[in-house]
């Protein structure tokens, strides 16, 4: 039987003023605080662990990234600081799961940049 240990997310920071303000606004504003959060990058780290693992595949770190939205909110230097970050996990396979970019213009020039996780 699987069963996952949870580690405390790792936050870069506390929530700043102008999040916390951002999230207090009335509902007719609170498309404003999507636009903020994408700003941020966030890491969380999970264990993990099964009986039925194959020895070979102990200790196989696996990183993942999503919702990158490359483009209007995740410019070129935010972009290479989240592979900086990737690859300072040292893990030993990355998946990237969608929304690379704002659309699809934004996600083919994402690649095109040929990030180097």
């Amino acid at each position: 039987m699987a069963y996952t240990k949870r580690k405390k997310a790792h936050m870069p920071h506390k929530p700043s003023r102008l999040g916390r303000w951002l999230n207090s606004l009335p509902q007719e504003w609170k498309w404003l605080f999507p636009v903020h959060a994408s700003r941020q990058l966030y890491l969380t780290e999970n264990d993990v662990t099964t009986k039925r693992l194959p020895k070979p595949l102990h200790g196989l770190k696996i990183a993942y990234a999503s919702d990158l939205h490359y483009g209007e909110y995740l410019s070129d230097a935010r972009a290479d600081e989240l592979v900086e970050r990737i690859n300072a996990l040292h893990a030993d396979i990355v998946i990237l799961g969608g929304d690379y970019g704002e659309d699809a213009a934004h996600t083919r020039a994402f690649f095109e940049r040929k990030p180097q996780f």
